[in-house]
């Protein structure tokens, strides 16, 4: 576990110089544009959790192009405790953005004359945090396969794939909202039941990836 920790802070110290003043003003910015678009405090979460997927990418890309790989190997790393590393690392951006990103909403609340409620941001929170870690598990099998510069393509796919099936689904349900109607009233009247659900789901995805990304990376050379 402290080798994993170690990994975790050097993970963290590759992306350092990519952490400005520059890039903070940025996010901040863009999440002040879209939270004017839409008037709602939760997009400004969503938009910095979403900044934060990027980081989640940058020590694959440093060591893709600095031949860190191979020195972990040379240093005894354990392939496993480098994939644990980076599933670890992953969960702490979304969960450190997501609170930026919940300091943020209320920020902006508060210089709009809007209403907050701290309960509700932080349900949006776990919402978008599964939804950005089901992405990152989508992601992080890739990057230990091929590697940064093969998959970062195919990556980033899910973002833009995403929205458009929310807007197909959007459409697709209106259409039925009638035959829908005891379906949601089931799963209101039954929240626990859902939320247990999902969580089960959930952390079920979470594993299937990490196994994946152990048995492609112990497959690959450097």
């Amino acid at each position: 576990m402290n080798t994993t920790l170690r990994f975790i802070i050097l993970d963290f110290l590759t992306i350092k110089p990519y952490v400005t003043v520059k890039n903070l003003i940025i996010f901040i910015a863009a999440s002040l544009f879209i939270y004017y678009g839409t008037q709602t405090s939760y997009t400004v979460i969503g938009t910095m959790m979403g900044f934060g997927s990027l980081y989640v990418s940058y020590p694959f890309a440093v060591g893709e192009k600095n031949g860190i790989d191979a020195l972990y190997l040379f240093l005894g790393i354990r392939r496993k405790t480098v994939v644990m590393g980076r599933y670890l690392y992953a969960f702490i951006i979304d969960i450190g953005l997501g609170l930026v990103g919940i300091l943020m909403s209320a920020g902006v609340s508060f210089l709009f004359g809007k209403e907050y409620s701290l309960p509700e941001n932080l349900i949006v929170m776990g919402a978008m945090l599964m939804i950005f870690t089901l992405i990152q598990c989508f992601q992080l099998p890739l990057y230990f396969k091929l590697g940064y510069t093969k998959s970062k393509f195919s990556a980033y796919l899910p973002f833009l794939v995403i929205p458009a099936l929310i807007i197909i689904m959007g459409q697709f349900f209106g259409n039925l909202k009638n035959q829908l109607t005891p379906i949601v009233t089931w799963i209101v009247t039954h929240p626990y039941i859902i939320i247990g659900f999902v969580i089960i789901v959930w952390l079920c995805i979470i594993m299937t990836s990490v196994l994946l990304s152990v048995r492609y990376y112990e497959k690959r050379e450097f």
